[in-house]
């Protein structure tokens, strides 16, 4: 590999440092590239998305040269546009390290690939908004949005699926609840969540019913594997940890049970310690 005739060495945690070395790291693994991209997108064509996002957001050059290259290569298997302006995928900086986060129409696009989903859609609802949802033995969801004035702040989101058998399934989540996924993503305070926050409002709905969804698309399943490591699990744990520590100071948690105390040893010479059968065996008289 080479930039401006010099040549490049592979060094898995030195910085990228400059579109140049960018390109030719990217030239390097355009083989194994090849290998696992759909065929309707050439390497040569992800190479320049991948620009496209380095250009429109500088700090990934400072990310590693492996997270760079094992980034774009998600980007690859998946075949989705990592430039972001899609809103197919993003290469977002967290530290030294550029995460690949998949973007609601990126979810949407491999959902209708797999051949399972018929219909798909999710849509952010607002305060003035007519918005109706039932979950029971027949599901509803009647969403209007306000077309007249102002619709307000945002109070939720839905996603609804239908199947190809023609099943549908839906979920809603409250604005409290989305914000708790935010603030356990990596990227919380760069990246989507804060240039497109409501396809990212759209992506959490739909992730969280689409995980319920019988897919069975490898893509798909990717995709959310994928899409996990761009959250802070340790932050997630904690979160519940605080939970149930509050739940019990509430009062609101079942109450522990008291570990059994083990039984003490019978001391050498004590009658009221014995079996009966062992009683009897001594001839202790009660």
């Amino acid at each position: 590999m080479s930039e401006n005739g010099q040549l490049v060495k592979y060094q898995a945690e030195a910085p990228i440092k400059s579109v140049g070395t960018l390109k030719a790291l990217l030239h390097s693994a355009e083989g194994r590239i090849a290998e696992i991209m759909p065929k309707h997108i050439s390497p040569d064509r992800l190479l320049k998305l991948a620009l496209v996002a380095a250009n429109q957001n500088p700090k990934i050059l400072n990310c590693t040269q492996e997270s760079v290259i094992q980034a774009v290569m998600r980007s690859a298997e998946l075949g989705l546009d990592c430039s972001g302006t899609l809103g197919e995928a993003y290469l977002v900086p967290y530290g030294r390290s550029l995460q690949f986060i998949p973007g609601y129409r990126g979810l949407v696009k491999l959902a209708r690939q797999s051949g399972e989903v018929k219909r798909v859609e999710a849509q952010v609802v607002h305060e003035n908004d007519h918005f109706e949802y039932r979950q029971g033995t027949e599901l509803v969801v009647d969403y209007r949005p306000c077309y007249s004035g102002e619709p307000g702040p945002a109070i939720g989101a839905y996603a609804l699926i239908q199947m190809a058998d023609g099943t549908c399934q839906a979920d809603y989540m409250r604005r409290d609840e989305i914000e708790k996924v935010k603030g356990v993503s990596k990227a919380a305070s760069n990246g989507p969540w804060r240039d497109w926050e409501e396809e990212m409002w759209k992506k959490t709905v739909l992730r969280r019913l689409m995980k319920l969804a019988p897919l069975s698309s490898e893509k798909y399943q990717k995709i959310i594997e994928y899409d996990n490591d761009g959250y802070d699990l340790q932050a997630v744990k904690n979160r519940v940890s605080e939970t149930e520590d509050l739940n019990r100071r509430l009062g609101l948690a079942e109450p522990e049970e008291a570990p059994e105390e083990p039984a003490e040893a019978p001391q050498e010479g004590d009658p009221s310690q014995l079996t009966d059968e062992e009683k009897a065996e001594y001839g202790i008289e009660e």
